[in-house]
């Protein structure tokens, strides 16, 4: 009974797609992060040149996307084009933007993967066939390739197309027997946007195309033409020598209507060692062929032209090119777009990194010959220097490269080519409805020209000006894939300063971190992955008393743009707790002292504080408003509270601008206060429509960028700031008001208080609704950079959950706007309980929204409580809500100086005043999690943590030239001939070196260089014995290699012993005081590819070829084997109990074994063994209540959940482990790590109100459980980015689960139409298996209104709370320490 949940999505991008999306005129990309799909905008500054890609969307899906391409449909909801997604597992979804839901709709959904009809016995699996999609540039149909040799034809209609159907035959169509069908429900569009698809043997193309390679729609042609690269017989690396040149290359003309083709050219005998066709628009047109070790371009007529790149191509094939081979480069994997939408250049990003550019020469019409140039890899090190999976042409200018193994980035060049003016073929002049616009001398082509699209050009082409000086780095979407190795390393102690009163942070914080690698090349990093945000702390100064504080300023606010003056004045009030209320004003100097000879009152508490466009401070007293001049003089009070009148209700919240004030009192109703011409502060008149209402929060917003149209009600007063007043009732009416006329609704919605999914006017909340939320505070406030931003409506209750809503405009009814639920993020429920179980909302009071403007140059709102909470909006990602680690806060301002550039000042527990700044290396992008990245600059294949020096010790290693040995392993068929057939291009191996890295600074202090051949495998700190006669045990670096020079020779490999020393450090270097020595070193036959601790007397795990050994260590250094077990090919997993003895081996190809190790005496023995023998990449052991269970991971990203059980009759006393369920998560699982599991918030919150409660007190929270028995859960890091937990769960949690993930996959609309059951895969042996709940979808109760939510929880057998509670330790609840 495990729970498979997503912490962190995939970071890597697969697949991306420019193209017109959410309007007809919208520069958007989509980008695939395997199961992730986001929607971009890019977008450039006003302010500045710089380009920013802005999300504004994004889906996780259930499926794993292969590829992604664009339709141009007849029509469209939004006006733009459509996207055809095409998922791994052989299934397509047809999808558009719909303006008035703000999100992506699906128009088709088409499935294959049970189409086997055409499939031969020996066909491979779907799962490991590849699947290639391919869509023609007139969006007339698409081609989907599955299942090695199926191919699937998507009609698509357009306007006057000779294919189209007429009326009559579509309404005959059997929607019944169309593959296509509709899961959304009724759909707007109209009938003949696509046409039944149908599904033909590659076969039927041509006879010998049985193994096809690669597929392309090609440009200028009437009808739909297909390229296909193909091979008759299977291409094979061994077969090579014999097998030379045996791919073709064909193009076919299809005829939709009568399921025919026909080859118009065929170009055989190529190289074998091309992978990748890329059709080529006009002017060049034709077909690019892209080899490991060549490049060949292929015209209308079958014309070839190729290039060699490297002296391998013509030792591999006997193909006519022309030599370049001394640019020496391979092309394995890389990357190819053109450049401009009429250009003759071809950017080439290779699998390093490395830029170059392909020319065509032409003679008229025809192309001549191809040149490519290599730019120069040291000017676009600083840009881009890693694999890259995709590249897209972002209009003319910018270029997007995505990487899976480091970050993408989009970048600019300033290409102006010098090519003579053409006239466009006639595939270029189809307008965006299709329509066709003949050329006038149409009727005197012949009739090759009538078959292809004849472009006329009038002269010969020049070359282009693309030049390393024209790229630049515009912006970056950051990732951290692949992830792998994580280990628990703890923060290293801040020290105490003291320098008069500033005292720096000396609190050493109880968290630790999650360290992993990711990335690779020289891209490399380790990151630092945390559950909250700790902020930089500059300077603590301590004070007498003071709870809430305010950074104000002296200096004028009008300056220059992006330019903000220093703040050098604090207001310090006490806070609600307080009985006697007391304020003081500080001034900032180079010390923290009082402010007199002012007026100020200190005798009131303060609710806010801002300046005026008169320059006046002011300051939102509980009874009162005061306006001060610059030295703090007082010119005019305004009083609120007022006995003599009967006007005795407080201020309980205030909202200040520069033109206005908004002050909220405690009988709930509010005053706005304006500046007059004579800087005074008059009352604004409020319509009955408000002041007559019992109103619960109120805010008011800076519409900047005036995204509500508030200028137009302005009126007279254009030149008026425009400010929205957003008001929410005690009935639960959100509405908004243009401040200029207050008399003016711009929204309003009745049932806030539900936080339904959607707010819009024309929705009604049902009426037999009744579960309400009890609301706090609303805060409309613009989230993100200061260029970027967005508003967003941010709704809090008094359980401390945060609701995100998005406004959005209906693009159908001019000024109707909707708001859509983005994200909820539940509380942590001390802040809404006490230990006694007892509610206490009062603690969280109704101003704990704070905006916060320009925090590291953006806006956020800080959420105040006992555990505060900051909300952010990167421009790479959505809103997200992080933890913040400074304790418990009632307030927070704002703050910037030149010592605290745009930071935030706020009052801790121990009454520190306490500056702080968000670190600017940290990435807020993928999730509420807090990542930081640390270049190592060389790709880590290991990582460790050493506990006594908090060091961290990684394997990196380098690109090297591989040279065949010279010693004693040289062979006498190595002869001279075969030495120095390719003395030039040498392949490359890796070179190791052994790194440690400093906690404190991480830069590498020490460094072990291991010989040219020997690489390292395995690294683990484990504290083994290291003295027979004192059984003494000590933290040592185990170190596994092996010896790689050729498959010819026999492997070898050493196992090492390093300790971390103490030394003298440098003397302008103190953290060089720590250094690796090595211990000893044994020789062992074959490579140690995986070690582990066992047993108690401190021996080491070692597995050495085909053998696994325990180990100890000698006196003498000698590392001897008491106990070993024999195994099959390559251990890949050593994974121990700790203080069991019991050991999971699992082999890279074939096996996993449960092992036992008994000390006295010395024996490992075979307990149990999986007898599918699948191939295992990661394993791990998940001992839950008194069972034992194992989850492997293949290499397919399926999950399989074994048990070991000796006491049930079908194991054979143990020695069959029960495979008991299956899970596919697909991603392909890097590392498996037992964690410990922490009790919940609410756990700890129900064990505490358990232990300080009597039976007779009446709390609100459920009794207290039994003690907790499921202690461990399973953290997962996977090759795409992503991080994932198991999560064990008790019965009754898993029968709630269980149930709600049956209710919420039948209910939900899931995106693409995909069914979640099917993408998991979810497998049991229908005896005592329970399948895998799926984290992903149970979440989704998380965004439902409250009456959904009441009514799931009542339908799965629980309240609302034990939802939540489940819900808590999928999340990462349970990793308390992180």
């Amino acid at each position: 009974m495990q729970c498979y949940s997503e912490l962190i999505p995939p970071t890597g991008v697969t697949e991306s797609l420019q193209l017109s999306f959410t309007t007809a005129r919208a520069n958007n990309l989509i980008v695939a992060k395997t199961s992730l799909l986001q929607v971009f905008d890019l977008r450039t500054s006003d302010i500045s040149s710089e380009a920013r890609l802005v999300l504004l969307a994004e889906y996780a899906l259930q499926g794993t996307i292969s590829a992604l391409a664009r339709v141009t449909l007849v029509k469209s909801k939004s006006g733009g084009d459509a996207v055809l997604i095409a998922f791994r597992d052989a299934k397509l979804s047809l999808v558009e933007w719909e303006p008035s839901q703000h999100s992506i709709s699906t128009i088709s959904i088409h499935y294959y993967e049970n189409n086997d009809m055409l499939l031969s016995p020996w066909s491979p699996d779907l799962k490991d066939c590849l699947t290639r999609l391919t869509v023609d540039p007139s969006s007339r149909c698409a081609a989907f390739n599955f299942n090695e040799n199926s191919l699937a034809i998507i009609p698509f209609h357009q306007a006057q197309d000779d294919l189209a159907m007429d009326d009559d035959d579509l309404d005959d169509v059997d929607e019944d027997k169309s593959p296509t069908k509709q899961t959304n429900g009724e759909s707007h569009h109209d009938d003949k946007l696509y046409f039944p698809s149908f599904v033909l043997p590659m076969t039927a193309l041509d006879p010998g195309l049985l193994h096809p390679i690669a597929i392309t729609f090609l440009y200028e042609y009437r009808e739909p033409t297909l390229g296909v690269l193909f091979s008759t017989s299977a291409p094979s690396v061994n077969m090579a020598p014999i097998r030379t040149d045996i791919l073709t290359y064909a193009v076919y003309t299809l005829d939709i209507e009568q399921k025919a083709s026909t080859t118009l050219i065929s170009v055989t005998k190529l190289p074998n060692d091309l992978y990748q066709v890329m059709a080529l628009p006009a002017p060049i047109g034709g077909t690019l062929l892209v080899g490991g070790n060549e490049l060949v371009h292929i015209d209308q007529s079958g014309r070839s032209n190729a290039v060699a790149v490297n002296e391998f191509s013509k030792q591999a094939s006997s193909f006519a090119m022309a030599d370049q081979s001394d640019l020496e480069l391979r092309l394995e994997g890389c990357q190819v777009q053109s450049i401009g939408a009429i250009s003759n250049e071809v950017l080439f990003v290779l699998n390093d990194g490395q830029f170059a550019v392909l020319t065509f020469r032409t003679d008229g019409r025809s192309v001549s010959g191809l040149h490519l140039q290599s730019i120069d890899p040291y000017s676009t090190a600083t840009i881009f220097q890693s694999r890259c999976s995709t590249i897209v042409q972002m209009e003319n200018r910018y270029l997007f490269l995505g990487s899976e193994e480091a970050d993408s980035v989009l970048i600019s060049t300033s290409n102006k080519s010098n090519q003579l003016k053409r006239i466009p073929s006639r595939a270029y002049l189809d307008d965006a409805n299709g329509d066709f616009k003949p050329d006038d001398d149409m009727d005197d082509e012949d009739d090759e020209d009538d078959l292809y699209a004849d472009s006329k050009t009038n002269g010969a082409m020049q070359q282009g000006t693309f030049e390393p000086s024209s790229i630049s780095l515009e912006d970056t979407l950051r990732s951290i894939a692949p992830l792998g190795h994580p280990v628990l390393g703890r923060p290293p102690k801040r020290k105490r300063e003291e320098d008069g009163e500033d005292i720096l942070d000396v609190q050493q914080s109880d968290r630790l971190d999650l360290v992993a690698s990711c990335n690779r090349g020289t891209r490399a990093s380790l990151a630092f992955l945390s559950r909250s945000l700790q902020p930089n702390i500059v300077k603590r100064h301590k004070l007498a008393q003071g709870w809430l504080v305010w950074a104000m300023s002296s200096e004028p606010s009008e300056l220059e743009v992006d330019a903000r003056p220093f703040d050098d004045m604090l207001v310090v009030s006490q806070g609600s707790q307080s009985p006697v209320p007391q304020s003081t004003l500080l001034s900032l100097t180079s010390t923290v002292q009082e402010r007199t000879n002012n007026d100020f009152e200190t005798g009131d508490k303060v609710i806010a504080t801002g300046r005026l466009n008169t320059g006046s401070h002011v300051v939102v007293y509980s009874r009162d408003v005061r306006a001060y001049n610059k030295y703090f003089g007082l010119d005019q009070i305004y009083a609120i509270v007022e006995e003599e009148a009967g006007a005795t209700a407080e201020v309980v919240a205030a909202s200040v601008t520069d033109t206005h004030i908004l002050i909220l009192k405690s009988d709930n109703t509010i005053i706005i206060l304006k500046v007059d011409k004579s800087g005074d502060l008059d009352e604004v008149d409020l319509p009955d429509s408000i002041s007559s209402e019992d109103i619960l929060s109120a805010c008011l917003f800076d519409d900047h960028y005036d995204f509500f149209n508030t200028k137009q009600f302005s009126g007279k007063k254009a030149s008026a700031k425009p400010l929205v007043l957003a008001v929410l009732t005690g009935s639960g009416v959100f509405s908004l008001h243009p401040l200029s006329n207050l008399d003016v609704q711009i929204f309003s919605y009745v049932g806030l208080d539900f936080l339904p999914t959607q707010l819009s006017p024309e929705l009604d909340i049902p009426k037999h609704w009744r579960t309400k939320d009890s609301l706090l505070q609303i805060s409309l406030h613009t989230l993100g950079s200061n260029i970027y931003g967005k508003p967003y409506l941010i709704v809090r209750n008094s359980s401390s959950d945060i609701t995100i809503y998005e406004p959005y405009r209906d693009p159908e009814v001019q000024g109707v706007y909707r708001f859509v639920k983005t994200s909820c993020h539940n509380g942590d429920p001390r802040d809404a309980y006490n230990e006694k179980g007892e509610e206490h909302s009062d603690h969280i009071s109704r101003c704990s929204l704070i905006p916060l403007h320009d925090v590291g140059g953006a806006s956020v709102i800080f959420a105040a409580g006992k555990y505060p909470r900051i909300i952010t909006k990167p421009n790479a990602g959505m809103p997200r809500v992080h933890w913040l680690d400074i304790g418990p806060v009632e307030h927070i301002s704002s703050f910037h100086d030149s010592s605290c550039n745009r930071g935030f000042v706020y009052i801790d527990s121990q009454n520190c005043l306490t500056f702080c700044e968000i670190p600017a290396d940290i990435i807020l992008d993928h999730a509420d999690w807090v990542i930081r990245k640390i270049g190592i600059g060389e790709e880590v294949s290991e990582l460790t943590y050493h506990p006594r020096t908090g060091a961290y010790v990684v394997a990196a290693s380098t690109p090297a030239p591989f040279h065949l040995p010279r010693d004693d392993e040289w062979h006498p068929e190595w002869d001279a001939k075969n030495e120095s057939a390719t003395p030039n291009f040498l392949p490359t191996t890796r070179s190791h070196a052994l790194k440690l890295i400093s906690a404190v600074t991480h830069s590498i202090i020490s460094q072990h260089t291991f010989a040219e051949d020997e690489q390292v495998l395995c690294v683990k700190c484990l504290n083994i014995e290291i003295s027979e006669q004192t059984h003494e045990r000590k933290d040592v670096i185990v170190v596994g290699t092996g010896i790689v020079r050729g498959e010819n020779v026999v492997s070898r490999g050493y196992l090492y012993l390093f300790d971390v020393v103490d030394v003298v450090p440098h003397p302008e270097i103190p953290e060089t005081d720590l250094k690796l020595k090595l211990m000893t070193r044994e020789d062992v036959r074959g490579a140690v590819t995986a070690i582990s601790s066992i047993g108690s007397q401190g021996f080491i795990l070692a597995a050495q070829g085909q053998k696994c050994m325990v180990r100890g260590l000698r006196e003498d250094n000698a590392i001897l084997p008491v106990a070993f077990l024999d195994l099959r090919y390559y251990v890949s997993v050593a994974k121990e109990l700790p203080g069991t003895g019991l050991t999971i081996l699992a082999d890279a190809f074939s096996g996993l074994w449960l092992t036992g190790y008994s000390e006295e005496p010395y024996k490992m023995q075979l307990l149990g063994k999986d007898l599918e023998n699948p191939s295992i990449v990661a394993a791990e052991f998940m001992p839950q209540d008194k069972q034992l269970f194992i989850i492997a991971a293949d290499g397919n990203g399926d999950l399989r959940i074994l048990q070991y059980d000796p006491w049930n009759p079908k194991t054979e006393r143990g020695s069959i482990l029960l495979h008991r369920s299956t899970f596919n998560t697909g991603y392909l699982p890097t590392m498996m790590t037992l964690l410990p599991r922490t009790p919940t918030p609410s756990e700890a919150l129900v064990a505490a109100s358990a232990s300080t409660s009597s039976p007779d007190d009446n709390t609100q929270l459920d009794p207290a459980p039994s003690p907790l028995q499921n202690t461990h859960q399973i953290l997962i890091t996977t090759r795409e980015g992503a991080l994932t937990l198991i999560t064990p769960l008790s019965e009754q949690a898993y029968r709630r689960l269980s149930t709600l993930q049956t209710t919420l996959t039948t209910q939900l609309d899931q995106p693409c139409g995909l069914n979640p059951r099917a993408h998991r895969q979810i497998e049991t042996d229908g005896v005592g298996g329970r399948a895998m709940i799926d984290g992903m979808v149970v979440r989704r109760w998380l965004e439902q209104s409250s009456q959904h939510k009441y009514q799931l929880a009542d339908r799965v057998g629980g309240t609302v709370w034990d939802v939540r509670s489940d819900l808590e330790g999928l999340v990462g609840g349970g990793l308390g320490y992180l």
